[in-house]
């Protein structure tokens, strides 16, 4: 149950149960937990929940649970706070262990309102423990028993969108992939090597000088004359 702070927020459940008291038709509000991470063993994992209302509302109650059972409401004025669109507002919450369950309060004691828009309303803070969860791990983040009261009393219809936590941030990893397109222009530098042979065909003129010879043999005729006297 709500944990009270003197009388104020037994006051602040009473004015909300009234405010209920009767279901607006047409009128449908978002209440949303975001996806959420945090390392193992965190003990401020900071959870805001966002109103989606195109008409201004009195004030809200909520229940957060989840599953399974990793996550636990702190302890102190930071399990629950206000935001920039309910400064001056009362929130509240309280941890049933028994039941695993947050029950959280969004109000104004001076009767103001929360102007229409989106955006968190409120913010729950809860640890990571007593074990540390295993990083990868993945816990749903559940909203239910959710009440809008309206400017004039009724119970706007209200429709919910879950998260989920995750134990371990990983870092981004942007991949950027360059289809770069390279043309490559291989210059085929074909250098044409005209090996210009000069056969140096040398016209090598041999003159034969032939030397004639004339070898002119004079045949000594040699004529004996021979004269025998006869006696």
């Amino acid at each position: 149950m709500i944990r009270a702070r003197g009388g104020r927020i037994a006051v602040a459940v009473g004015i909300m149960s009234a405010l209920v008291a009767r279901t607006a038709l047409g009128q449908t509000v978002t209440l949303s937990v975001p996806n959420v991470c945090a390392d193992p063993g965190a003990t401020a994992i900071q959870v805001p929940i966002a109103l989606d209302s195109a008409v201004a509302v009195r004030g809200l109650s909520f229940v957060l649970q989840d599953s399974p059972d990793e996550l636990q409401l702190t302890s102190g004025r930071t399990a629950a706070t206000c935001t920039d669109r309910t400064a001056g507002f009362t929130c509240t919450a309280n941890e049933v262990t028994a039941a695993n369950v947050v029950n959280a309060l969004v109000i104004s004691l001076s009767g103001d309102d929360i102007a229409a828009g989106t955006g968190p309303v409120a913010v729950l803070t809860l640890t990571d423990g007593p074990v540390a969860c295993t990083p990868g791990e993945q816990v749903a983040l559940a909203l239910s028993n959710v009440m809008v009261a309206s400017l004039n009393g009724t119970a706007l219809p209200a429709t919910v969108e879950n998260g989920t936590f995750t134990c371990g941030c990983a870092p981004t990893s942007t991949t950027t992939t360059s289809s770069s397109t390279s043309t490559s222009t291989t210059a085929s530098s074909s250098t044409t090597v005209t090996s210009t042979t000069t056969s140096s065909s040398t016209t090598s003129t041999s003159t034969s000088s032939s030397t004639t010879n004339t070898s002119t043999t004079t045949p000594s005729s040699t004529t004996s004359t021979s004269t025998t006297a006869s006696s």
